[in-house]
């Protein structure tokens, strides 16, 4: 999963096949808003947040498509 843009969140710019992301259903176009409870300020605090995180741990995503906010549900 690639990821562009400025605050606040951060912007799906890709999703690989097979990949966690794609598996929970993250799109490209969609804005992570929130990891796990912690806001998305901007791009650079995901990958952060993520490397922070055991892997194997289902984490909660919140993120915005359309103008709809939604959760989704991602093994790391």
């Amino acid at each position: 999963m690639a990821l562009s843009g400025v605050c606040p969140g951060a912007l799906v710019s890709s999703v690989e096949k097979g990949s966690p992301a794609e598996k929970a259903g993250v799109e490209v176009g969609d804005v992570i808003t929130k990891f796990e409870g912690k806001p998305i300020k901007e791009s650079r605090d995901l990958p952060k947040l993520v490397a922070a995180t055991p892997v194997g741990k289902d984490v909660e995503l919140v993120i915005m498509r359309g103008g709809k906010e939604m959760s989704k549900i991602v093994k790391l």
